[in-house]
């Protein structure tokens, strides 16, 4: 195994003839061994342990078993505690997923500290297996089916194409000593339940189960990628970008045939995965959205828009006659102060939707900037009396995403400006303007 184990990390990971890393050891017997091969094969790496005190004294032996080996062969060991069981309830998660977030969190902080090239675990081909079931019985798409990746970031895994027993057998001929976890045994969790009882069965129908589940995983992969490019074009097509995702636009997408499939590859990294509830959108009045944690998806006339979800923004920004810029998420208020000899050619060339252009000399400090509020009033250029802000959003078919980050700019007790979209007559350029200031809205 370990000749194979050389090839194999000198094939698919080379960097780890090179590197220093931080191996993910629990003292069960793939990390026990994970640790012997790149001790053989010269990889250098540090040990990571974490306790995560979920099984009494036999976390705590684990920890001592593996401090004793670690200075026996004098390599670095890095070790952690965690009340698992509380934190998973503080975050409202499962101990497994506690203990998996807990670990991860640990190591990249290791990594950071200890400036190490990645993070190495011993996840094997019988893992591989098991989470491609238990990702099947959860219905996973294509993503899911691949199981394990190899490399995810900064993890590396280079011992995905071996079996437990080629693991345990290597163990067997290097007299290497492990910890066995007892709760293995138990059958208390699905992947347990897997390994002890469904798997032995499902081997023994299926000898060759093993043999061909790497290629079977490679083809999966090479699904994966035609998919990808087909959804790419498809979202090259429909879509045209906004501040923060896209939009989707309806009639383009009912031009394609069988669009539900691509809509449901274009919006599952979004965390939008029930197409009937999409499909039900796009033919809702305008308004309606599906929402999750991170993002948004509204019904917008004829498309559908998807925009990463916002905390609502409550502050107010006082602007002096120094204030140069004011930086609002991905947005820029930036102001210039001009002095002119024409103001009218200065207008001329210098006018737009997202520029508002004010004579200096009349305007009431500070400036204020805030979001729109039911009852403002705005007296539009060009026109006389005054109009519900509201209704110009209206009028202008601002959506409702877009209407709750609508900001306007005042100076005394005017609305100078719905920024980027309508400028009142109030201290407009006249002739007679000697000094202008320009505020541009930089998206």
């Amino acid at each position: 195994m370990q000749d194979a184990f050389v090839e194999h990390v000198r094939s698919n990971f080379p960097q780890l003839m090179q590197g220093s890393y931080l191996l993910a050891i629990s003292g069960g017997l793939d990390s026990v061994v994970l640790a012997h091969l790149l001790q053989q094969a010269g990889i250098k790496a540090q040990w990571a342990h974490c306790n995560f005190n979920l099984r009494a004294t036999e976390s705590d032996g684990d920890e001592q078993f593996l401090k004793k080996l670690a200075g026996d062969q004098a390599i670095e060991l890095q070790t952690t505690s965690f009340e698992t069981k509380k934190i998973a309830l503080d975050r409202g998660i499962s101990t497994q997923m506690a203990a998996r977030d807990l670990r991860y969190e640990w190591f990249a902080q290791l990594q950071h500290i200890y400036h190490l090239d990645g993070v190495l675990t011993a996840h094997h081909l019988d893992d591989q297996i098991e989470t491609f079931l238990i990702n099947l019985n959860r219905g996973a798409g294509l993503a899911g089916l691949q199981g394990i990746p190899a490399i995810n970031e900064s993890v590396i895994r280079p011992l995905l194409p071996f079996t437990r027993q080629q693991i345990l057998e290597y163990a067997q001929q290097h007299d290497l000593k492990w910890r066995e976890d007892s709760s293995n045994a138990s059958n208390d969790y699905q992947r347990n339940q897997l390994r002890n009882e469904v798997l032995p069965l499902l081997h023994s129908a299926l000898p060759d189960l093993r043999a061909h589940f790497p290629k079977t995983l490679s083809y999966l992969k090479d699904v994966e990628s035609i998919v990808d490019d087909a959804v790419a074009r498809f979202r090259e097509s429909v879509t045209t970008p906004n501040a923060t995702a896209f939009e989707i636009h309806l009639d383009e997408v009912k031009k394609v045939d069988g669009f539900a499939k691509y809509l449901f590859y274009l919006l599952q990294p979004y965390g939008f995965t029930k197409m009937e509830e999409v499909l039900q959108l796009m033919e809702a009045e305008t308004g309606k959205q599906l929402q999750n944690d991170n993002y948004i998806l509204l019904k917008d006339r004829d498309l559908l828009r998807l925009e990463q979800r916002k905390d609502p923004v409550t502050a107010t920004w006082y602007l002096l006659p120094e204030t140069t810029s004011v930086f609002i998420d991905v947005a820029q208020l930036s102001i210039e102060t001009h002095h002119v000899d024409d103001p009218m050619d200065f207008v001329k060339a210098h006018m737009g939707n997202n520029v508002l252009l004010v004579d200096t000399s009349r305007l009431e400090y500070p400036l204020t900037l805030r979001v729109w509020r039911p009852g403002d009033r705005l007296e539009p250029y060009g026109m006389s009396g005054s109009q519900l802000v509201s209704d110009i959003l209206i009028n202008e078919k601002v959506s409702r995403l877009d209407k709750e980050r609508c900001f306007v700019l005042e100076s005394g007790d005017k609305i100078l400006w719905i920024v980027g979209l309508r400028s009142s007559r109030h201290h407009a350029i006249t002739r007679s303007t000697k000094e202008i200031k320009k505020v541009t809205w930089v998206i």
